[in-house]
């Protein structure tokens, strides 16, 4: 077993053990966790609230010196989800790809960051969304501007969800 199987495998492990309320994961085959299945519950007072977003984490194979991607399954309108599902958070980036946050502050991958760690800054980002760098920049004036058109197109795109299932 790889060092990257043992760490997913622990990680897996610590998430049965100690699971973040709303969100279930599970790897998407059994014998490979390389990639997770995801689903979320929408935070309470959002917009997201009484949805379930299904997600996939994807590690590389050198993990955890290198990040996970996590893309949605489900349709998502938000500033910091590109229209094709992937999740743009900063600390998702490896070194060299770094962007500056709003402190001046170096954000980027490290390998102590936790699958528990990521996925709850995921939760606190359908909360509240990052603009300064929107990967959908719709979403992002949007919520800016027009809080209620913004919360709108979302649920149009949960009722969406809902009726593929």
């Amino acid at each position: 077993m790889s060092y990257a199987e043992k760490r997913l495998a622990k990680e897996y492990k610590n998430m049965l053990q100690e699971p973040i309320e709303g969100i279930e994961v599970h790897p998407s085959c059994p014998y490979d966790f390389f990639s997770w299945d995801c689903s979320i519950v929408g935070p309470k007072n959002t917009c997201y609230e009484n949805s379930v977003l299904y997600a996939r984490i994807s590690f590389p194979k050198n993990y955890p010196f290198y990040p996970p991607e996590i893309i949605f399954i489900s349709k998502t309108f938000h500033p910091n989800i590109f229209p094709d599902g992937r999740v743009c958070l900063d600390f998702l980036r490896r070194y060299g790809e770094v962007r500056r946050a709003r402190e001046g502050v170096e954000e980027y991958w490290l390998p102590s960051i936790t699958i528990s760690g990521v996925l709850l800054s995921l939760l606190y980002l359908l909360e509240e969304p990052c603009v300064e760098r929107p990967a959908n920049a719709e979403a992002a004036s949007l919520w800016e501007s027009n809080r209620d058109l913004y919360n709108d197109r979302v649920k149009a795109m949960i009722r969406e969800n809902a009726e593929m299932r």
